[in-house]
């Protein structure tokens, strides 16, 4: 089976990570995937978008490299990759992050499976720290394997303690995506929005295997709880009726487990 492939990369200020991301996917050795990388400067006060010009011209039928005519926030940079892209399938990967060798064709496999009508498909992730060194990882296994359950997934996300579902990049076909929407420009922490939107309405499936090289940095959004607590809150707010209708799960856990993730961020 035969797979076309959109790699959605929103970038800003990345300069010292975006090779080794791009060269990660450009190495994939996968004949099966016919794909494209289109990239969205968010305005880089650093060398980035210089950086993804030079790998544009180097592959010039593959990269694409564009840039926000003013700062507009990754969700911008995202849904503009996103009008940008052509193929049946969208991969989301963010520029400090990088493929494992070989996990393009473990997803690939599975998409080509019978256990794959439509949906997201993750895997599990690796951790690095901004000197690429590894630190830890993170598994999937306590959530199953191949089509899971979104009711047991919601209970993982919107949990106390922090996520026990990460679904931090992944791919999704066009028509689940354009279902469920884009990524909402309103809220400083977009991927949390995404995520609990397509909880309610897309299916969701795992591979066993370690996917993405996840770079921890202190600097990025997810270290800023002071910026986007109140973005949780209100997602929270607008899903919580829907996410009870799917998960059979009081409101009040949510909204409770959400300020408990709040408060241990601070």
């Amino acid at each position: 089976m035969k797979i076309a492939l959109s790699f959605l990369i929103p970038i800003y200020n990345v300069e010292k990570f975006l090779p080794k991301c791009l060269s990660s996917v450009l190495n994939q050795n996968e004949p099966r995937c016919k794909y494209e990388i289109i990239m969205f400067d968010d305005q880089s006060k650093d060398n980035t978008f210089e950086i993804a010009k030079d790998f544009q011209s180097q592959y010039p039928d593959i990269v694409k490299a564009f840039q926000n005519p003013v700062n507009r926030g990754p969700a911008f940079s995202l849904n503009r990759s996103w009008e940008k892209s052509k193929h049946e399938y969208i991969f989301v990967l963010h520029a400090d992050n990088e493929l494992i060798d070989g996990s393009l064709s473990l997803l690939i496999d599975y998409i080509s499976s019978e256990g794959y009508q439509q949906g997201i498909v993750f895997g599990d992730i690796e951790y690095i720290d901004s000197s690429n060194n590894v630190f830890g990882s993170w598994s999937g296994k306590h959530l199953g394997q191949g089509h899971l359950s979104n009711a047991n997934l919601i209970k993982n996300y919107i949990d106390k303690d922090g996520s026990r579902f990460r679904p931090l990049q992944f791919i999704i076909d066009r028509k689940s995506m354009e279902k469920a929407g884009q990524w909402s420009e309103k809220y400083f922490l977009e991927d949390y929005d995404f995520t609990v939107r397509h909880l309610c309405t897309t299916e969701f499936h795992r591979v066993d295997q370690q996917i993405v090289r996840f770079r921890d940095r202190p600097e990025s959004h997810g270290h800023q709880p002071q910026i986007h607590a109140d973005s949780q809150m209100d997602v929270i707010e607008q899903y919580a009726e829907i996410l009870q209708n799917k998960s059979g799960i009081n409101p009040k856990v949510f909204y409770t487990n959400t300020l408990c993730r709040i408060i241990l961020m601070f």
